[in-house]
């Protein structure tokens, strides 16, 4: 199996929400997983995040969620 992942945080010191700030009208992180999965050239992806906002944000998609604790982010 060939995975792909998208590992996205919460918090930025130089721009905070910097993975849910849309770019062509579609947050970032959605679209890193829209790319992944459109490219077909993954079995599965996952998305890690320590952040609700974020998983919610990508959960219409066909993308595995693995939350991380704060302490790992």
């Amino acid at each position: 199996n060939i995975i792909g992942s998208v590992i996205a945080r919460i918090g930025s010191k130089r721009l905070p929400y910097k993975n849910l700030l849309p770019y062509q009208g579609v947050p970032l992180v959605l679209r890193a997983v829209q790319q992944l999965i459109q490219s077909r050239r993954f079995d599965q992806v996952v998305l890690s995040t320590d952040s609700e906002l974020i998983a919610r944000t990508c959960m219409q998609e066909d993308v595995s969620i693995i939350r991380r604790p704060d302490a790992l982010s």
